[in-house]
């Protein structure tokens, strides 16, 4: 968690994407795809993206080999990959808040818009924070 810590910290755009762990297009990168880059890893090819549409990774084969290719258990990479892509994702537009975090409840009568970018990186970075129990 601590060097996941430290790849988010030193990324030059505070901003993470979902689907892949590098848009080749961009040079933008999810959670894991920051700790590939702060250790100088080469991202192999089929867990990158183009951007362009129905160019993401297979799903399945791309969540079994992250704890391989990072070297960390499989249910923590998975975690990993779920938080950047799928928690909090949908942010109320009145209020900002995603449904499901602080005590907010789904409504579909409500309008809804999808995480920023830089938006997700705050989101993954305090979760990182928050198992780290504050940062040491």
């Amino acid at each position: 968690m601590w060097e996941l810590y430290q790849s988010l910290e030193a990324l030059p755009k505070k901003e993470l994407i979902t689907g892949a762990l590098m848009d080749t297009s961009t040079q933008s990168v999810c959670s894991l795809g920051a700790l590939a880059v702060h250790r100088n890893m080469s991202i192999p090819a089929e867990f990158c993206t183009t951007g362009a549409p129905d160019d993401e990774p297979d799903e399945f084969e791309f969540a079994q080999a992250m704890g391989p290719l990072f070297g960390l258990k499989d249910m923590l990479a998975r975690e990993v990959m779920y938080i950047n892509d799928d928690e909090g994702n949908t942010h109320y537009v009145d209020n900002g808040m995603a449904y499901g975090r602080l005590g907010e409840q789904y409504n579909p009568n409500r309008e809804t818009r999808r995480e920023t970018p830089a938006e997700r990186w705050q989101r993954v970075r305090d979760w990182v924070v928050s198992e780290l129990k504050g940062i040491p």
